[in-house]
């Protein structure tokens, strides 16, 4: 089952993944970090998501935020849906 985020998260996420082909399936497991996002780019791809979801990200969830994949982003905002790999950030 392919994964299912809203439009909004999918559109973020790709706007900070540049090295991620178009074509190629945004799942859970993709971590930012081996897409060549580092951490001061992480930081801003968080504070758009807040921004766009209106949910604060607790501090604590920073400090694991060079291995967090998509599917942890996706159940820190809500909008896990279908995905697999929901796993909170910092657990």
């Amino acid at each position: 089952m392919p994964d299912s985020w809203p439009s909004a998260f999918e559109k973020i996420m790709r706007a900070h993944l540049p090295r991620l082909d178009p074509a190629a399936p945004l799942t859970a497991t993709l971590r930012p970090a081996d897409q060549g996002v580092d951490s001061l780019a992480l930081v801003s791809l968080l504070l758009e998501l807040e921004e766009e979801f209106d949910v604060p990200v607790p501090d604590d969830a920073l400090l694991d935020l060079h291995s967090v994949d998509v599917g942890q982003l996706a159940a820190l905002m809500g909008c896990a849906g279908n995905a697999p790999g929901e796993a909170e950030v910092g657990r």
